[in-house]
């Protein structure tokens, strides 16, 4: 049981008790990790034709149009039209908007220059191409990556059911994951 007073006037003081779970010393909830996780923010850092470049946190969920207007938004000359605006942000993610007439680095935007498949932004139908890859499993990707976050490598498709290493080298070399 957890007791909390609130700072109030002398005559309005209030007292309120939550029930909340037991855990045993060392133990942790899976539930509890979850939240934290989930509600805890992401970093993203924006570059190139914005009005102000920068690093900003974001929430799970935003989408590349919030974090450019968190950034100002797009300068007069900005190339608009290499930017996925509706892309999900993840962790560690880095946005470069170029200049009209600038020829996008190779180390930015990196999905929009390779042919690899990045398996953290792909829809079900890009999943489907690679080889073993069909509608069930390219859904329980992309499922797992939305209630788990972001895969940190490859391998780390090992944790989908039905997904083995003999799998994974089908396309080892047709996937990407950042």
């Amino acid at each position: 049981m957890l007791c909390i007073s609130y700072l109030l006037p002398k005559d309005q003081v209030k007292n309120e008790t939550w029930d909340l779970p037991s855990m045993e010393e060392g133990e942790g909830s899976d539930d509890t990790q979850q939240v934290i996780e989930e509600s805890a923010p992401i970093v993203v850092d924006v570059k190139g034709a914005v009005q102000a470049p920068g690093v900003y946190q974001m929430e799970k969920g935003d989408r590349v149009i919030d974090v450019i207007e968190k950034a100002g938004g797009l300068i007069v000359n900005a190339n608009d039209d290499v930017v996925n605006f509706a892309q999900i942000l993840y962790d560690e993610m880095v946005i470069y908007v170029p200049k009209k007439g600038e020829e996008v680095k190779s180390e930015f935007n990196s999905s929009m220059n390779s042919n690899k498949i990045n398996i953290n932004s792909a829809s079900v139908s890009e999943l489907m191409t690679l080889k073993g890859i069909g509608e069930a499993k390219a859904e329980a990707i992309v499922s797992y990556r939305e209630q788990h976050g972001k895969f940190d490598n490859i391998d780390d498709l090992l944790k989908i059911k039905g997904i083995g290493d003999k799998t994974i080298e089908n396309f080892r070399d047709k996937i990407i994951a950042y």
